[in-house]
């Protein structure tokens, strides 16, 4: 028998219906993305170093126009009075002290990270065995020397007192001769393989770009309040693949480090390091070609993706965020090939529901709170995830600054 349902009836006259519409999983999560961008954003406009000083946006702004050389009206007309004058040194001093630390910390290192094996003090369960059997064949052709091939019990109860003690110290002196030969085996075994892996690490990060990244993060040290590296960065590279008898380009993902300018990151008004506190966030421009490579990897949201180049494409302003003052003003409408838009990649602190709702953090107690990532453009959540057990549970900010505070990011 079918049962027809109506929606249900305004109480009193002029009240609406209550909507019976279904939120989207994503909705959510998106909402509280963005208002903790918002929250970011207002924060750091007002946020200042101390009492009475400017806030991190303002000394920002004020570091880029001396660093580009864009003067005051007051300093305009001072430099048409009096000819000669350079009234920007701001950049001169900036380049000054790039130079000397590019040449400190990059000319004077063979590699750009050192691995290290990690100290032994006592021997893995495998070499112990193998110590062990060592020492028992030793024992035994000792024993046979000494004319005692027998190490039954009832053999060594006969054996002379003086005979025993001269066996019983050879074998502590042969354990302890053993045990060391095989330590340092296999503290030199890890220090072989800390070298491949140092080698290997050094490989990667040249590959993507290490020294230029760092070069930017340099510059950024020199003249601006904070620098930001950004490491392990995942990126996609178009890399050449031999397939079918011929050759194309394949997205590949690659791991390295990578500059983050200071006007894309925002942070919750707890945050005292990069790694603690409600949340950190970054604005990330993003070509179409690079975002449907990333589409393509584990846990991200291709039809999201799609959804989001599809709105896009034809929307004007493309920029749904904040506009970075470093980024040049497109005049285009809509998102064009060469164009980029801001995607937010947010590293925070959400509850089981919230995550269990877009359908990840399963095993996860819905009242209980852990660090996930989320990305997005607009209303479309592009990658949800929890983070991996290599990153330690921090965050993959490195933040440094001339004048660090001690109550506040």
């Amino acid at each position: 028998m079918a049962v027809i349902q109506s929606s249900p009836k305004p109480e009193r006259p002029g009240q609406k219906a209550p909507s019976t519409a279904v939120r989207p999983p994503a909705a959510e999560l998106v909402q509280i993305c963005q208002d903790r961008y918002r929250t970011a954003a207002l924060w750091r406009s007002q946020l200042a170093s101390a009492p009475g000083e400017k806030s991190a946006a303002s000394l920002m702004e004020e570091a880029r126009r001396m660093y580009h050389g864009v003067l005051s009206p007051q300093q305009a007309k001072l430099a048409e009075d009096v000819a000669g004058v350079k009234i920007n040194m701001i950049e001169d001093r900036a380049l000054i002290a790039e130079a000397w630390l590019r040449d400190v910390v990059l000319s004077n290192m063979d590699h750009l990270l050192t691995v290290s094996p990690t100290p032994l003090p006592e021997l893995s369960e495998s070499a112990l065995e193998d110590v062990a059997r060592q020492i028992k064949d030793a024992l035994k052709a000792r024993m046979r020397t000494a004319g005692y091939p027998d190490l039954s019990d009832e053999a060594l109860a006969v054996m002379p007192a003086e005979v025993r003690q001269e066996i019983a110290l050879w074998l502590a002196d042969t354990a302890r001769s053993m045990k060391g030969a095989a330590l340092v085996k296999q503290t030199e075994m890890a220090a072989a393989g800390a070298k491949d892996m140092e080698r290997l690490i050094h490989d990667q990060l040249i590959e993507a770009g290490f020294r230029q990244e760092f070069a930017a993060f340099v510059n950024d040290f020199s003249y601006m309040p904070y620098a930001v590296l950004k490491a392990p960065a995942i990126e996609m590279q178009m890399q050449p693949v031999w397939q079918r008898n011929a050759w194309s380009m394949q997205p590949r993902r690659t791991i390295g480090v990578r500059r983050v300018n200071p006007w894309n990151l925002y942070w919750a008004p707890d945050c005292t390091t990069a790694h603690n506190g409600g949340f950190i966030a970054e604005i990330i421009p993003t070509r179409k070609d690079v975002l449907m490579a990333m589409a393509k990897l584990h846990g991200w949201n291709a039809e999201a993706v799609v959804n989001a180049l599809e709105e896009y494409t034809m929307r004007s302003p493309v920029d749904w965020l904040q506009r970075n003052p470093d980024k040049p003003t497109a005049a285009q409408l809509g998102w064009s090939a060469d164009q980029t838009i801001d995607r937010l990649h947010l590293h925070g602190v959400f509850s089981g529901r919230e995550l269990q709702q877009y359908g990840i953090g399963g095993g996860i107690g819905r009242t209980e709170f852990v660090e996930a990532s989320v990305t997005l453009v607009g209303d479309h959540v592009l990658q949800a995830r929890l983070p991996t057990v290599a990153m330690g549970g921090k965050r993959p900010y490195h933040v440094v600054s001339f004048r660090p505070s001690h109550d506040h990011f």
